[in-house]
């Protein structure tokens, strides 16, 4: 996404304090099975909901390739379940 620092650290303090979750756990090889099978997938595409700010929130497609290498790459994303 194109969220700011600043406002994504806002967010996770106020989950943090709502006592909601701010990490996933997820293991990577069922999050790409599951890709194979979601509604939002278009080809070798998946609509995803990216943030520009807090409260502007645009739809974009993004290839199912850059989306898994994101998620693996980025930490704090996913972490690997047992």
């Amino acid at each position: 996404g194109r969220l700011e620092p600043a406002a994504y650290d806002r967010i996770t303090r106020l989950l943090q304090r709502l006592r909601l979750p701010t990490k996933a756990a997820a293991d990577l090889r069922r999050v790409q099975a599951a890709l194979g099978k979601d509604k939002k997938r278009s080809g070798e595409s998946i609509y995803m909901v990216q943030l520009n700010g807090i409260g502007k929130a645009v739809v974009e497609t993004v290839a199912i390739e850059e989306f898994l290498h994101w998620v693996a790459e980025v930490p704090g994303i996913l972490r690997p379940t047992g």
